[in-house]
């Protein structure tokens, strides 16, 4: 929905024969789980590293250190050569050394692996902050989740339980700092305000954590022995949620891609896996990039187009059912 506008799209699961059209999961149970499966697949799972360097071993080109949030995945070397020589220190000071058939960097929009592969990337920010807390509401939201645009602003709104709901709420920069420095109270006072009283009274329930909007893309997607996925290839504006979707999609694209490959990282497979997964890419950062400009405009032309636009999505089940497969992640990616 948009403030003040009469144009609103409501979706539901059960309209689109789905048992959900999507799940919250807290981002550490997310990590804890996928650490466990790796763990039960017989790989190691090194947390809290930092990239040293990843030379290829042929003509000792040499990677850039930098700080990485998560260490590179790498598949241990069989046969191919040249290999990348992956170094990694720990927080005990200690060291890591494996040689790699191939290197997957997917460790942030700052990737260390993309700057060691030299691959530039290009950046637009924003100008706004992302706000992001929990509120104790007096309503059950009951699964539902909300989208609201109101003037420069965007606020999402999550189920977290009966009486819980997570929120990010989008603001230009200067208007978000004034909103952490009020305080929790103050900030709930003012997502209230800006949300509405569906949910009934809305009260702090965690700190307010923030983080900058930009858009990042990676100029290339691959380098010898190395592939970039989620946030390192491409970090959108979070308007549509369609971020770890993608990254989903990229990585049940390179399971595809390896089954059965004796050498992953050769220079004809990734250069395959690259082309493929370019028009999903490019559609995404249209439709996110797009999103965000269009509800940002204040022009009533425009804001009359949108309220339109809302109504017809609602109005007109195949062209929900498209946003919903697309949205939902449940499109072909191969």
């Amino acid at each position: 929905s948009e403030r003040g506008r009469f144009g609103r799209s409501l979706i539901t699961a059960a309209e689109h024969d789905l048992e959900s059209l999507g799940l919250v999961v807290p981002a550490q149970a997310l990590h804890d789980a996928l650490a466990v499966g790796l763990q039960k697949a017989g790989l190691e799972v090194d947390r809290g590293c930092r990239l040293e360097a990843m030379p290829l071993l042929d003509d000792g080109m040499e990677g850039a250190g930098a700080d990485s949030s998560s260490p590179a995945c790498a598949a241990p070397a069989v046969e191919a050569t040249p290999l990348r020589r992956v170094r990694w220190s720990r927080a005990d000071g200690s060291q890591q050394v494996l040689d790699a058939q191939l290197v997957v960097g997917a460790d942030g929009a700052q990737s260390a692996v993309r700057q060691a592969l030299g691959i530039a990337a290009r950046s637009e920010d924003y100008g706004q902050l992302a706000l992001v807390s929990q509120l104790e509401c007096s309503k059950d939201p009951q699964g539902c989740a909300y989208e609201r645009f109101a003037g420069e602003s965007l606020l999402a709104v999550l189920p977290r339980g009966a009486q819980r709901v997570g929120v990010i709420w989008m603001l230009p920069t200067a208007a978000a700092q004034s909103w952490v420095e009020a305080g929790p109270e103050a900030f709930a006072q003012g997502f209230q305000q800006a949300f509405g009283w569906r949910l009934g009274r809305l009260r702090p329930a965690a700190p307010i954590l923030r983080w900058p909007l930009k858009r990042v893309r990676a100029h290339r997607l691959t380098g010898p022995r190395a592939l970039l996925m989620g946030n390192a290839a491409a970090n959108f504006h979070p308007v549509a949620a369609q971020g770890f979707n993608l990254a989903l999609r990229d990585a049940a694209a390179l399971c595809a891609a390896v089954h059965e490959q004796t050498d992953p990282g050769q220079s004809s497979l990734l250069a395959e896996l690259e082309a493929s997964r370019q028009a999903d890419h490019q559609a995404t950062e249209r439709m996110t990039d797009g999103l965000t400009k269009l509800f940002g405009q204040a022009l009533p032309a425009l804001a009359q187009l949108r309220s339109l636009g809302l109504l017809g999505l609602d109005l007109l089940p195949p062209l929900q059912g498209g946003l919903v497969r697309r949205s939902a992640g449940l499109r072909e990616v191969f």
